[in-house]
This record gives C-alpha cells, sequence and structure tokens, in this order.
C-alpha cells in the first residue's frame, strides 16, 4: 500500500466549520536488517469537526524488512464522524507487512472509524518466511460496518474476515486457499 487516506465528506455547518477529518498519510519502511517496533506507526484519519461532516479514511503502512520484531502498535484506523449530526466514519486504510522473518507480536489495526454509518474495514495483508502464501485480515474492531470493502485481485491467499467487517469480492480472479469468517461479519460474491 502506498496511498493517503482520502479526506471525510463535508458537512452542514458554517464554513471553516464544516470540513471533515483529514485522511491518514502514507508511511513506507524499507529495511534490510532488523526492525525493532515497540512504539507506534500510525496513519490514522481524523476525526470530522463540523457539523455532520465524516471522518477522513485511514492511509496506508508499508513495511518491507528483513526481520520484524518488537510488540508495538501499527494503526491505519478512519477517523470517527460528527457524532451529533450524523456524520460517518471513514474508512479503514491499508497496512501491508513483508517480513523474511516476523517475529512482531504488537498490535495491528485498520478499523473503520465511528459514527451515524461506521466506516468499513481496512484491509491487513501479512507476509513472511519462505510460504509465499500471504495471509489477508479484515476486522472492523467489532463494529458492523455499513459498507463493503472490496476485494479485487489478489495473489492465492489466507482470508479472514472478523470484527464486523463486510466483504465484497471483485470481479478480477482471486484465489483463496483458507477462509475464515468470524460473527457478525458477512463475506459476498458473485459467481460466475
Amino acid at each position: 500500500p502506498t496511498q493517503a487516506g482520502s479526506s471525510g465528506g463535508a458537512g452542514t455547518g458554517v464554513s471553516p466549520s464544516y470540513y471533515g477529518g483529514a485522511g491518514g498519510g502514507a508511511l513506507q519502511l524499507s529495511v534490510t536488517g532488523q526492525l525493532l517496533l515497540n512504539g507506534l506507526l500510525s496513519a490514522n484519519g481524523l476525526a470530522g469537526a463540523g457539523e455532520g461532516s465524516g471522518g477522513g479514511s485511514g492511509g496506508s503502512v508499508s513495511l518491507k524488512v528483513g526481520t520484524l520484531a518488537g510488540s508495538g502498535t501499527v494503526l491505519a484506523n478512519g477517523g470517527p464522524g460528527e457524532p451529533i449530526y450524523g456524520g460517518g466514519g471513514g474508512a479503514g486504510g491499508r497496512i501491508g507487512i513483508s517480513a523474511i522473518t516476523n517475529k512482531f507480536t504488537g498490535l495491528l489495526n485498520a478499523h473503520g472509524g465511528s459514527g451515524f454509518a461506521p466506516g468499513g474495514a481496512g484491509t491487513i495483508y501479512t507476509l513472511s518466511g519462505n510460504t509465499q502464501i500471504p495471509q489477508i485480515t479484515l476486522d472492523n474492531g467489532g463494529v458492523p460496518s455499513a459498507t463493503n470493502t472490496v476485494l479485487t485481485g489478489f495473489p492465492l491467499s489466507d482470508i479472514t474476515i472478523t470484527g464486523g467487517a463486510r466483504v465484497a469480492l471483485g470481479s478480477s480472479p482471486s484465489s483463496i486457499r483458507s477462509l475464515v469468517i468470524g460473527p457478525n461479519s458477512l463475506l459476498t460474491t458473485t459467481l460466475s
């Protein structure tokens, strides 16, 4: 993932108080040796500030490392919508981790933001070792999302959909090796 998040939708307030939250940024790190992550890497979207404004969507965090270790936190969450006048939550962003050795025990979150209509889950892509089978996780943190997250054109993968995430498979051919769908979560697809 390489893109920043988008701004939330404008609300109904008077200028300049109607702006939605800013989208999260984009962070890319490439480390040939070990990355010891005990702190916080965040590409969160910001909260909607104006009346009825939406939260910004999460941005992206991309880590390409030899060894990933530590117990820190990586976030690409959507920002909350302005709650009093019905702003929607921003969608979760993208986290991508490619490591030869993955010893990371920390937290990875790409949840949609809260709001009148909660934002859709983002994606967490992890690939490590010699398996060459990525794990794609969509987890909305226990809040059922109001919209689908569309997955399309991914390689043979193990997929987990949980925590209220709603996922729609796009039209590009994709292969799933294993699929786990948790409580209050949904997968839709059109088979041809």
